[in-house]
């Protein structure tokens, strides 16, 4: 399986840092649907009333998975492909994202399993990574990643203009080819009249090749896979949520030069040791009187790893995938470091993600 790292969770697939679950209904504009039958389009609104960015794309023939040989690296084409082209989104107003939340429908409007999607991930081509110099990965959800909800008082930056893509790799277990199929993106953005502290998105992956497959061969028994990194910038990291492959039982950030860990998150699997969902942590303040966010110094050395427990007595080509995404609060914004479409890493990254979308893309104005 190809992704492109970085991810959301990937693994990327995540925002940032969950802290809360939505529990409102979501359903696609039924006149989309109708309008959009045939040939892909895209298509986004402002909900004023709600406070959301909605953005839906489709339909897209989704094919059953293990039916294309290599079809994970397959994103040629809009239809029938085992991953969408890059869905444009240029951000339309002034606030900045306060969560996201997923859905997959059917030209009937029936919802679709959220799973059938292996990940979505949202690219923002206007501001950097903390860890890599590549565009930032905004959010991400994998087939764990629930709904997620910023507390009111964070707000991830964004202004009117900035250049948001994203894309999702299918994961079509339903057995049968599905030939129309909705993505629904609900981004709630900050109410105004309030002061917010700025958040950004942390990534930090286990095997990250820029342009290549963050995956890696799992060999049977233990084994941890880790990097090691520094960031420009200190801050606080709010909280910590993840994306392990089968067989994965945790994920650490580590202190390199003390060896303590600082963040570990289980793994939640069954018995068979699928992977069906990652810890998350919540470092927050205690009634003003602690603060539990973990500080993280520029130019000291981290280590994230990724440990898992392959029981099958072989080894498993591309079968392991670990990062911990975070949501982290830089102590100067201000320093955050700027994008450089000179640097080789940048080049790579942007060169290998999907096409860009080439169908119709309509911003269609209000929704209420």
């Amino acid at each position: 399986m190809r992704s492109r790292a970085p991810l959301l969770v990937l693994v990327g697939l995540i925002p940032a840092c969950a802290v809360s679950t939505y529990d409102r209904e979501i359903q696609p504009p039924v006149e989309f649907i109708n309008a959009a039958r045939g040939t892909p389009q895209v298509r986004t609104w402002i909900d004023e009333v709600n406070h959301e960015v909605v953005l839906v794309a489709g339909p897209f023939s989704v094919p059953r998975s293990g039916e294309h040989a290599g079809g994970h690296d397959d994103h040629e084409s809009a239809s029938g492909s085992m991953e969408t082209p890059l869905l444009p989104l240029r951000w339309p107003v002034d606030a900045g994202m306060q969560g996201v939340r997923l859905a997959a429908f059917t030209a009937d409007g029936e919802q679709l399993p959220r799973d059938i999607m292996h990940h979505l991930i949202g690219v923002n081509f206007d501001r950097s990574q903390l860890v890599y110099p590549v565009p930032e990965r905004l959010f991400g959800f994998g087939s764990e990643t629930p709904d997620l909800v910023l507390p009111d008082r964070y707000e991830v930056p964004l202004q009117r203009g900035d250049n948001i893509g994203m894309y999702a790799m299918w994961n079509n277990h339903t057995g049968e080819d599905l030939d129309a199929v909705y993505v629904e993106v609900v981004i709630p953005y900050a109410a105004p009249g309030k002061d917010r502290e700025v958040v950004m998105p942390i990534y930090m992956d286990t095997n990250n090749r820029i342009g290549g497959s963050n995956s890696f061969d799992l060999p049977p028994g233990l084994h941890a896979q880790s990097y090691e990194f520094e960031i420009p910038v200190s801050g606080g990291l709010l909280g910590a949520g993840g994306h392990l492959h089968d067989y994965g039982t945790e994920l650490r950030l580590e202190d390199v030069a003390t060896g303590e860990t600082l963040v570990r998150l289980q793994g939640e699997r069954t018995p068979d040791g699928r992977v069906v969902g990652v810890e998350q942590k919540i470092f927050r303040r205690f009634f003003m009187l602690l603060d539990a966010r973990i500080q993280l110094e520029a130019g000291r050395r981290y280590r994230v790893v990724g440990v898992f427990d392959n029981p099958t007595g072989e080894t498993i080509h591309d079968g392991g995938m670990a990062h911990i995404v975070g949501l982290f609060a830089p102590s100067d914004p201000s320093d955050w470091p700027r994008l450089n479409p000179t640097q080789p890493e940048y080049v790579t990254d942007v060169e290998n993600l999907p096409r860009i979308f080439e169908g119709p893309v309509e911003a269609a104005g209000e929704l209420r």
